[in-house]
């Protein structure tokens, strides 16, 4: 459920139709669901992973034939599906939807989060650590500045534009980490788990350093 809620609503903004992503996403999701078509069927006598067919496909989802035809064709043809064709799928596979519709840098920034959580760690003993779901941000915002990351500075031309650059990084951390902090810290027991803040606050510090390195 945590890759779910997050990029469900990070990704796809909340929206019941795939026509407004981009080009490259839906080229992704196209790729995607052709890797896992090819090895989702049934295991044949010798042990090998045999491709899902057509007709299985519509037999099991209800999906209709020129809608499964869509998504095989050609990656550079339109993706014609919405998020309830996609979750059938995702359903047959036995996977969540949100691995669908992740793209390679999607799975890159979330292995990079996993591997730099250490580096947010609070200390149960020393560190004020919050409870209450609705102030996962404030966990998250202390973890930032332990971590230094929160006031750390970039390299820019003048005092001027760093000071600006400076502030827009930190603003858009803090808001970042909020939006993650209330998708991944909804209850007690991850509120307050070390592990759960540090990866909140990873993963946040990995969509905001990408977001203003491509600025």
């Amino acid at each position: 459920m945590l890759y779910e809620t997050l990029l469900m609503r990070s990704m796809m903004s909340l929206t019941e139709n795939i026509e407004d992503m981009s080009s490259k996403n839906t080229k992704q999701i196209k790729e995607n669901i052709l890797s896992i078509l090819k090895v989702g069927g049934p295991l044949s006598e010798q042990g090998e992973h045999k491709k899902l067919t057509d007709t299985e496909i519509q037999k099991k989802t209800g999906i209709a034939r020129s809608t499964i035809r869509n998504i095989k064709s050609n990656t550079d043809e339109e993706l014609n599906s919405d998020l309830k064709t996609l979750s059938k799928i995702a359903d047959l596979m036995g996977i969540p939807l949100a691995f669908i519709i992740m793209t390679t840098e999607d799975w890159d920034m979330i292995f990079q989060a996993f591997s730099s959580m250490r580096h947010f760690l609070l200390d149960e003993k020393k560190d004020i650590i919050n409870k209450n779901p609705i102030y996962s941000h404030k966990n998250i915002k202390e973890s930032l500045i332990k971590s230094k990351i929160l006031n750390r500075s970039l390299n820019v031309k003048n005092l001027s534009d760093q000071d600006n650059k400076l502030h827009s990084f930190n603003d858009d951390l803090l808001r970042c980490g909020a939006i993650i902090g209330a998708l991944l810290l909804k209850n007690e027991n991850k509120c307050s788990n070390i592990e759960h803040i540090a990866f909140a606050t990873s993963l946040a510090n990995q969509i905001n350093s990408k977001k203003h390195a491509s600025v």
